[in-house]
């Protein structure tokens, strides 16, 4: 099979490889090194696509978090990870409850660190911030002390809802950035009417996946049929209503493996003991990327019950292992599951949820492996990526 993830192009393609600065507002630690890692993933790509890419990231934690990291002291890292230039700041919050202290907290350790950046790599080109809060503030603040052009990609799937009266530093820097990217198509319409932005101004580019590390397993999953679910184990995801709608199912052989570790962790195994459903609901906690993979191969469907989603990750990654899918119609999955490849439910519904797990059961014969694979290569494989992030930073280099 023809490798989709490969580099589309090299430096040679531009006489100067663009020069882009990443600010991640979130981004993996040693702690918690799961958190934004497909950032890691992203970037990574269109290093290998020849551009010239750098990232900062201000980790500003909590004071509460104190006793684990005493040797935070605003001290600034630097080094190669993944061979692309990463500068650090390690640092305190110390104002959690008073938002604007939090922002220009942040934005000045932002700051800090692109000095220190220029310094050693020089100017970059273009800044491009991952969500706006807090990455897309500072990208505005240090656009406008630089005299450079920034974008932002929104992956934050609270925009997704309406919003009568948004956020002013929010509402700043999106408006003037060069280019807005939302990861789904309701997001980005969402978005357009909650910060005003002309249609030329935001994009839609979905969030890619490494078809070539998620792919299909030799052979087929045995029984008993086995259902995954992968997230945080937070409020947004709604797993309350995935265990109700899984205790309803009349085969009671189907199990549930959650995979995802989080602050409703362990009222979800309470839930699961007092719907007399322990016995057939794994909780893994947080897996590696290998381990991921491997549940997902030995599953055969995933299942999502969210409140609200910008894109849906992890669907992406069960389709590229040819897995069909199931999710609650929260905004990113209308985007991601299609004819052929799963089943949309209606949101908050646990009857549908319910009929829609017991129809995967029975007609899961009926859905084409190879197409669902083929159908998240061709959309959201890296080299659809690179191409469209080549092009968008092309016209600003």
């Amino acid at each position: 099979m023809k490798n989709n993830n490969t580099a589309s192009r090299s430096p040679s393609r531009w006489q100067k490889p663009p020069h882009i600065l990443w600010i991640p507002s979130w981004y993996p630690t040693e702690d918690d090194p799961l958190c934004g890692n497909f950032f890691i993933e992203q970037a990574l790509s269109l290093k290998n696509a020849g551009i010239n890419i750098g990232i900062i990231y201000p980790d500003i934690r909590p004071l509460t978090e104190i006793k684990k990291f005493p040797k935070n002291y605003f001290q600034i890292t630097e080094r190669l990870e993944n061979n692309i230039p990463t500068l650090r700041l390690h640092g305190w919050n110390f104002f959690p409850k008073i938002p604007t202290l939090k922002r220009k907290g942040w934005v000045r350790a932002a700051k800090k660190l692109f000095s220190r950046y220029v310094a050693k790599y020089g100017k970059p080109d273009l800044v491009h911030a991952q969500s706006v809060h807090w990455g897309g503030c500072a990208a505005y603040a240090i656009a406008k002390e630089a005299s450079i052009p920034y974008m932002i990609t929104e992956h934050r799937g609270r925009y997704a809802l309406p919003v009568t009266s948004p956020d002013p530093h929010f509402l700043t820097a999106f408006q003037n950035a060069k280019k807005v990217i939302a990861v789904s198509n309701p997001l980005k319409k969402r978005m357009a009417e909650t910060f005003h932005l002309k249609q030329g101004n935001i994009l839609c580019h979905p969030n890619p996946v490494d078809t070539t590390f998620f792919a299909p397993p030799q052979t087929a999953p045995g029984a008993p049929f086995r259902f995954i679910s992968i997230a945080y184990l937070t409020p947004v995801k709604n797993y309350p209503l995935l265990l109700n709608a899984f205790a309803l199912l009349s085969d009671r052989t189907t199990r549930l493996e959650i995979v995802g570790n989080g602050q409703e962790e362990s009222a979800l195994k309470q839930l699961a003991a007092e719907l007399k459903i322990s016995d057939r609901v794994t909780f893994h906690g947080a897996l590696s990327r290998d381990e991921v993979k491997k549940k997902l191969r030995e599953s055969h469907a995933l299942v999502m019950s969210s409140l609200f989603e910008s894109f849906g990750i992890a669907q992406v990654e069960a389709m590229a292992c040819g897995k069909p899918v199931i999710a609650t119609q929260c905004g990113g999955p209308e985007d991601v599951v299609v004819n052929g490849t799963g089943l949309l439910v209606e949101n908050q519904n646990q009857e549908n949820l319910t009929e829609a797990m017991e129809k995967m059961v029975k007609t899961y014969s009926d859905f084409d492996q190879k197409f669902i694979r083929n159908y998240a290569e061709r959309t959201f494989g890296i080299t659809i990526y690179q191409q469209n992030m080549q092009k968008i930073y092309e016209s600003y280099t």
